[in-house]
């Protein structure tokens, strides 16, 4: 592509005549955002590399649109992810099942039947942790000795620290 060509192709916001232009533009400028460039810079260095000058208002517009396509590639991708880790849990339960129904013929095979029914319930464990079908776990926070603690204990921590850090203060001002 010629200078004058990218130039042309590089065009800002309405002056954009088609959309090869407008991802050009926004191309480069995600590359100059993902290596740490201010959008003053970013507008300079797009008008040093395409001779088009580019309003810093434009440059916030397209990385709004940039972030934007971002989080709808990040959440595909995190739903593809999920599918696929389901259905490798999915597979190992059917391969659990089958070994499963296979010991039941072996003789003096319990062990193995345990094995395989643990194997299938882990499946299951971790097929409800990520659809998150579990109950949130509840943490709670105690005190010395498992002992609840108390919001007036706590307050009157704080406020006798506080007391100490004024006295600390006022024992200093007397000094000088």
């Amino acid at each position: 592509m010629t200078g004058k060509n990218l130039q042309k192709d590089a065009s800002t916001g309405k002056k954009a005549k088609n959309p090869h232009q407008l991802e050009l533009r926004r191309m480069c400028i995600n590359e100059l955002y993902l290596k740490g460039k201010q959008q003053t810079e970013i507008a300079e260095i797009i008008f040093s590399r395409f001779g088009v000058k580019v309003s810093q208002q434009t440059i916030s517009n397209d990385l709004k649109a940039i972030r934007e396509e971002w989080k709808k590639h990040s959440a595909m991708l995190i739903d593809d992810r999920l599918s696929l880790e389901l259905a490798k849990i999915d597979q190992l339960e059917r391969d659990y099942h089958a070994m499963f129904e296979k010991s039941k013929g072996l003789k003096g095979k319990k062990l193995g039947e345990l094995k395989y029914k643990q194997r299938v319930e882990w499946c299951i464990d971790r097929r409800c942790v990520l659809l998150g079908v579990d109950a949130p776990k509840r943490t709670e926070i105690s005190g010395p000795q498992g002992i609840p603690i108390k919001l007036d204990d706590v307050r009157q921590r704080f406020a006798n620290r506080i007391a100490a850090i004024v006295q600390r203060r006022e024992a200093g001002k007397n000094l000088t």
